[in-house]
C-alpha cells in the first residue's frame, strides 16, 4: 500500500473478529525522504495469552528488502502516541492464535511526516 497523505487500515474483520490461526502482512510505503506514521485509533485482541497468541509486529523495511522487527504489540500498552516508523517502507505482521475469535481487531490511520511531525492525529471515524 503506497500512501501519498493518510489512508485507514484495519485487521481482516474489522470491527468483528479476524478468526483463528491467521497472519497478515501489510507493507506500507510513503515517499522517499518522509516517515510512515501510525496512529491506532482502535485496538482489542480479545482474550490473548499475552504474546504466546494474538499480536502485531512492527518491521522496517530497508532498501535490501530484509525486514528489521522494531516493536511488538500484544494489547492496548502504548497505542495512544504516534508510531514512526524508522523509514518511508514498513510492514505490519498481524498473527491470531487458535483460541483468540473474540477481539474486535485494529483501525489505524497512516500518514507520511518527519520525526518532529509525529503527533497523535484525530481522524474523522
Amino acid at each position: 500500500m503506497h500512501v501519498s497523505s493518510s489512508a485507514q487500515l484495519t485487521s481482516p474483520g474489522y470491527p468483528g473478529p479476524a478468526g483463528p490461526n491467521l497472519e497478515c502482512v501489510f507493507t506500507i510505503t510513503v515517499q522517499p525522504n518522509q516517515h510512515v506514521i501510525l496512529n491506532f485509533q482502535s485496538i482489542d485482541f480479545g482474550s490473548a495469552d499475552g504474546c504466546n497468541s494474538t499480536y502485531l509486529e512492527m518491521y522496517d523495511m530497508t532498501l535490501s528488502g530484509q525486514p528489521t522487527l522494531y516493536n511488538t504489540f500484544c494489547g492496548e500498552e502504548g497505542l495512544t502516541a504516534a508510531h514512526l516508523a524508522p523509514s518511508s517502507s514498513m510492514a505490519l505482521r498481524y498473527v491470531t492464535g487458535a483460541s483468540n475469535i473474540t477481539g474486535q481487531g485494529w483501525k489505524a490511520w497512516i500518514h507520511q511526516g518527519q520525526p518532529h511531525e509525529s503527533t497523535v492525529l484525530d481522524e474523522e471515524e
